[in-house]
């Protein structure tokens, strides 16, 4: 990304954050570059949720967004050192969804991402027995997540998540 367009973005976030009167705090966003322009779609006075702050940035950069935003809530001092990249590693966070209503006969990760090295986190949210619906409607519906990242290539982490998808067992009926 161009240092015109990183710019940009720093005074869009800049602009939202005096609309809302936020001189020292969190805010959070969605943001659209589209042919060189800047568009925000949303912003909001909270951290991101889904695992975002907690882990995705902490993994990708190295920085502790969620530790600095509790730090700042409290009137903290927050060390400008922390907050400067010491990674740039690949993360992606993907998720399970049925694929028909019904109930679950069987739910399960492969055994094998308990020891990879680049299979940060996963969980389930249902289990055997639960009914699930088809096609989902809301996050609460999802069946669970994976987190995996890689810091050689975004082809890593993509040949990761197609054999997480390929090895994970979900039966339903």
């Amino acid at each position: 990304m161009s240092r015109e367009i990183i710019s940009a973005i720093d005074a869009e976030i800049e602009r939202s954050a005096k609309a809302f009167g936020v001189e020292n705090g969190v805010i959070k966003g969605d943001i659209v570059v589209s042919a060189g322009k800047v568009y925000v779609i949303e912003v909001a006075l909270r951290l991101s949720g889904g695992h975002f702050s907690s882990m995705e940035i902490p993994l990708n950069t190295g920085i502790d967004f969620l530790g600095n935003s509790i730090k700042l809530a409290l009137g903290e001092r927050i060390d400008s050192a922390s907050l400067v990249y010491d990674s740039k590693r690949f993360v992606s966070l993907r998720y399970l969804f049925p694929d028909r209503t019904g109930v679950i006969d069987e739910i399960r990760f492969p055994e094998w991402m308990d020891e990879h090295p680049n299979v940060y986190s996963y969980g389930l949210y249902y289990r055997r027995g639960d009914s699930v619906v088809y096609p989902v409607r809301s996050h609460t519906e999802r069946l669970g997540y994976f987190l995996v990242f890689a810091d050689d290539s975004r082809e890593t982490v993509d040949d990761l998540i197609s054999h997480v998808y390929r090895d994970t067992i979900l039966r339903v009926s």
